[in-house]
């Protein structure tokens, strides 16, 4: 509740500090308020964007937005699929607003970590593309940052006329540089993660249990009044040590089983329900990740002040690279709007007209939009219904 009201208050400054420079704001495209600059475009041109190496990584950008394109769009009608026939489904995009939780939605984003890992992967994003259209000769009008409902974004304007006079190969090393940058940033921190902070954390940490990060509603967990943050220790009074033990304990039962959900507050009586992805299995509705904390060892040779402090740059860079991969291919959806419409717009121009490329890019654009619309429906039945 406080990471609520604290979320509350600072979107409520940010929006007060807006009113009070409204004069300094414009609307662009009728859904962001913006504040437009040229002086960013200079701090671009320090980046030396002719150089081989934005070449490279541009050109790379490219096939990598078309691996990611279809791949998206294949899971999205999977899960869509599963939504129709399965009444009860989980939903498949999750609706989520730093520091607020949603009911229904699986994911819940730190206010701290979100607002930050946003500004990160906008910032990222729109240096991209300018950086990457300069070096193609694009003009760019203006770049600056802006606000799209509660989100901070950062934003560069190309001259339509320029981007109509370049040649393909250029536009799609723009158009796909910003989601790239995404991607490729995301792939830099998971590794760096994985290979640097995790064996540390190996080391030095003990597993006491695991906490439920999330309880679905309607599902026999919310139902038994087990709440987010509980950390389970047992089943049927039988120890868990850890997400693997509970997972291949849990398979022990079937649908309609009654347990006892031991925790470190309380015990909890539930009915087993179906698994939504496999009606044979048992459910109980909920999100899990070990309960970890540092071994006495850690804390004796580290101190508390620094493992603390190592535990906050993992959960940031986590989040970044989480929410950089999240949106960067998100961006890729063949939406009119998103710079995957116009990548594959571009694409199929060199082997069709631009009229029919045109059609089959709206058709694949409205087909998603229907897509996540079914996917996301979910959310919103658990609010309503």
């Amino acid at each position: 509740m406080s990471e609520l009201i604290a979320a509350i208050i600072l979107y409520g400054v940010i929006g007060l500090i807006i009113y009070l420079k409204r004069d300094k704001f414009e609307w662009l495209q009728g859904v962001i308020f913006a504040y437009r600059s040229k002086k960013p475009l200079k701090w671009m041109d320090k980046l030396r964007p002719k150089s081989f190496i934005w070449k490279v990584f541009s050109t790379i950008c490219i096939p990598l937005g078309f691996y990611f394109m279809p791949q998206l769009v294949y899971l999205l009608a999977d899960k869509a699929i599963n939504i129709i026939l399965n009444p009860g489904e989980t939903a498949g995009v999750a609706l989520a607003i730093p520091g607020v939780r949603i009911p229904g939605s699986p994911i819940y984003i730190p206010l701290f970590y979100g607002i930050i890992s946003i500004a990160v992967l906008a910032l990222v994003h729109e240096m991209a593309h300018g950086i990457i259209g300069k070096g193609e000769g694009i003009s760019l009008k203006s770049s600056g940052f802006g606000m799209f409902l509660i989100f901070p974004l950062f934003f560069v304007e190309p001259d339509q006329e320029s981007m109509k006079n370049t040649s393909r190969l250029s536009r799609l090393r723009m158009l796909s540089a910003g989601p790239g940058s995404n991607v490729i940033l995301s792939f830099i921190l998971l590794t760096l993660l994985s290979t640097t902070f995790m064996p540390f954390f190996t080391n030095n940490t003990v597993i006491e249990g695991v906490r439920i990060t999330s309880v679905v509603n309607d599902y026999p967990a919310a139902k038994a009044n087990i709440t987010q943050g509980a950390i389970i220790t047992g089943v049927n009074n039988k120890t868990i040590n850890n997400l693997t033990h509970f997972s291949s304990t849990l398979q022990d039962f079937s649908p309609g089983d009654e347990l006892v959900i031991n925790t470190k507050s309380n015990n909890y009586s539930l009915v087993a329900t179906n698994n939504p992805n496999n009606k044979s299995l048992a459910y109980i509705g909920v999100f899990l990740r070990d309960e970890v904390s540092y071994s006495a060892r850690a804390k004796a040779v580290y101190g508390e002040f620094f493992l603390g402090l190592l535990r906050i740059i993992y959960d940031l860079l986590l989040w970044v690279g989480f929410l950089n991969m999240s949106v960067g291919v998100m961006n890729l959806l063949p939406i009119w709007g998103l710079d995957g419409s116009r990548m594959l717009y571009d694409l199929l121009t060199y082997v069709m007209s631009n009229k029919k490329a045109r059609a089959v890019t709206s058709f694949l654009s409205s087909l998603c939009i229907g897509l996540l619309i079914i996917n996301i429906a979910p959310v919103f039945i658990n609010l309503f219904i």
